[in-house]
């Protein structure tokens, strides 16, 4: 072997063909020291990598590697040099908490392939996982067939994805959440063993892991496709592009608990920061909550989303979404620029809806995109709803990139729908303030609906951990087999910066069966200063999840099955006294409100909980 620093910075022309025989081996910790990544560069075979916490192997060698124009970049390459870096930044996972620092360590290697090709694999090793990325350097058109590399799984372990037994399954990432030994994850799917992620492993030690991509731009989204013994390799379709090629970051995260994997920033920290002059002005990117007719009653003549511009202002919203039909109207335009003057006088703002399809082709650099962008803020809106992109080809991520650019020049923000998973897009593009890849609230309107309790228990610590999910929460009048309750306390274990709530506004002004929980729906952030879960929380089981807004602390509880909850760990609460405002289901489509005063984190309540329940509960600091 040769020793890793023993090669940092070494001269090209000094390395000899003796020092080139033997087999490299790389490795690095994390800043805190507890995570140890190696890469190994065989002499015959294909590169490497590994994961170790705490001296222990957690992630077993995986493959690395790519193939461009016929040429595999991978198996036989020599290590030319190493280079060490390192990093700080501040970031957060919007919605989750506050930014804050984080660092990684890296290394840059530069490898020759046995036909002469060289390549460059640089990778970064942070305290909350590993990333790697591929770097070609090259002119012209070029054909990039896919990636051979991937993750492995150790054994015993258990594996949660989403999964859809039909060919939208890839297409919207709308899949049910559900567990998978590792064993039969290359075939329990009838459509096959391709899977969409994130993919959350529950490891034998008892830590969590996540696959998934990061900054992705200018390639196509990353697949993972299960074989045998645990590997998950890579399942990138196949694209033509020019010049350089830079793949998106390959990510494994890796938490100790489920805080840690909630509280994770690497995806983010992966992304290039705002354009300084794009975003120089931020005033105009506002977050909060959404009243959308169409869950309900379907979108409605002008006058009828006129009523609901009434809604959002008496329930205090921030903006009323107008979904598709729209367009339909008698001089579509003028109509959305009088809803927009309208809501304007009453601090509500307006959003529009348009189809991909209307809007795709690239013609004339994209000149139907962008005359789409102008009239949308010609008329006053404060942004636009982009749907059913139904792939994740490189045309469709040029789309999307390209979209929030000219969104951005137009002061618009940008919510997507039928599309892939979140790769850390919003931090480059703070306009983009949620996305669906996510099975929502729809479903339960749907013949293969509606959305299970073990799925809504499972995703705080699945696919919201990637970023923002457009769940459309708050599905009252078809809330599948949850109570309201539980449907309530998903504003808050739901992350999306702005939150679009299904339920026909009226059932929450006007029912008084909802009123007592209309002043948590009016008043529940969508930001948050921090998160917090807490004991008793299981993936598909119990969500047990504090958020802090200011000095005020909300905590939510979500339930598959019957479950009794005593000794809640208040500690998060200090030594303040509250007051605390707990909203329950004593019958699965009803509210009860009750208010305790003088609690501390010495409170001990007990909740017995039914099947799809929930409780909801805001704690309110005393004088």
């Amino acid at each position: 072997m040769i020793a890793a620093f023993s090669r940092l910075m070494l001269p090209l022309a000094l390395l000899t063909s003796t020092a080139r025989a033997a087999d490299d081996t790389v490795s690095w910790q994390s800043p805190d020291g507890r995570l140890t990544a190696t890469l190994e560069i065989p002499r015959t075979g294909t590169p490497t990598w590994r994961l170790a916490a705490a001296g222990q192997v957690v992630l077993p060698t995986a493959p690395l590697g790519l193939r461009i124009d016929g040429i595999q970049y991978g198996p036989g390459s020599t290590l030319e040099a190493v280079t060490p870096s390192s990093g700080q930044d501040v970031v957060a996972q919007k919605g989750v908490a506050r930014p804050s620092p984080i660092t990684w360590n890296g290394r840059k290697l530069e490898l020759a392939g046995p036909e002469g090709q060289w390549w460059t694999l640089e990778a970064r090793l942070f305290d909350g996982g590993f990333a790697w990325r591929y770097i070609v350097a090259g002119e012209g058109e070029r054909q990039v067939e896919g990636e051979t590399g991937g993750f492995h799984l150790p054994e015993d372990s258990t594996v949660w994805l989403a999964e859809r037994p039909n060919d939208w399954k890839l297409k919207s990432y709308a899949g049910t959440f559900m567990r998978v030994d590792r064993e039969d994850l290359p075939d329990f799917s009838p459509v096959g063993p391709v899977q969409g992620p994130p993919l959350v492993a529950e490891l034998p030690n008892g830590s969590y892991a996540l696959f998934s991509e990061a900054a992705l731009s200018d390639y196509s989204g990353l697949r993972l496709r299960a074989e045998a013994d645990g590997l998950l390799l890579a399942d990138v379709q196949p694209f033509t592009t020019s010049g350089p090629i830079t793949s998106p970051w390959r990510v494994a995260l890796y938490a100790r608990d489920l805080d840690a994997l909630v509280n994770n920033r690497v995806i983010p920290a992966l992304n290039p920061a705002p354009d300084p002059e794009l975003f120089a002005d931020t005033d105009w990117i506002h977050y909060g909550k959404a009243v959308w007719r169409w869950w309900s009653s379907g979108t409605g003549t002008p006058e009828e989303e006129r009523a609901y511009l009434d809604y959002a202002a008496r329930l205090g919203f921030t903006y009323a979404l107008v979904d598709d039909g729209w367009k339909d109207w008698d001089e579509p335009w003028q109509r959305v620029a009088e809803l927009a003057d309208y809501g304007r006088k009453q601090d509500v703002r307006v959003l529009i809806w348009c189809a991909y399809a209307d809007v795709a082709d690239p013609a004339q650099d994209y000149r139907q995109l962008r005359d789409f962008l102008d009239r949308a803020a010609q008329a006053g809106s404060a942004g636009v709803k982009l749907d059913f992109f139904n792939a994740e080809t490189k045309d469709r991520i040029d789309f999307e990139h390209r979209a929030l650019e000219e969104a951005a020049r137009r002061q618009l923000v940008v919510i997507f729908h039928g599309l892939q998973k979140p790769s850390g897009e919003a931090r480059t593009y703070p306009n983009e303030v949620t996305r669906e890849g996510i099975r929502g609230a729809e479903l339960n309107h749907m013949a293969e609906g509606p959305v299970t309790a073990e799925h809504n228990t499972a995703l705080p610590f699945t696919r919201f951990v990637v970023g923002a999910g457009d769940y459309t929460p708050l599905a009252l009048s078809a809330p599948g087999e949850t109570t309201w309750s539980h449907q309530a306390a998903t504003l808050v274990a739901f992350t999306s910066p702005v939150q679009v709530l299904a339920e026909d506004p009226r059932l929450l002004l006007e029912d008084p069966r909802t009123a007592p929980a209309l002043p948590f729906i009016r008043e529940v952030p969508t930001l948050w200063d921090e998160t917090r879960v807490l004991p008793g929380s299981e993936i598909g089981e119990r969500v047990v999840m504090a958020r802090r807004d200011g000095a005020q602390w909300w905590l939510a509880i979500l339930n598959d099955g019957p479950t009794e909850i005593r000794d809640l760990d208040l500690s998060f609460l200090g030594s303040g006294t509250y007051t605390a405002q707990v909203l329950t289901s004593p019958e699965p489509h009803a509210f009860a409100h009750e208010t305790h005063k003088g609690v501390d984190q010495g409170w001990h309540p007990c909740f017995r909980l039914t099947s799809g329940d929930g409780v909801l509960i805001r704690f309110i600091p005393q004088p």
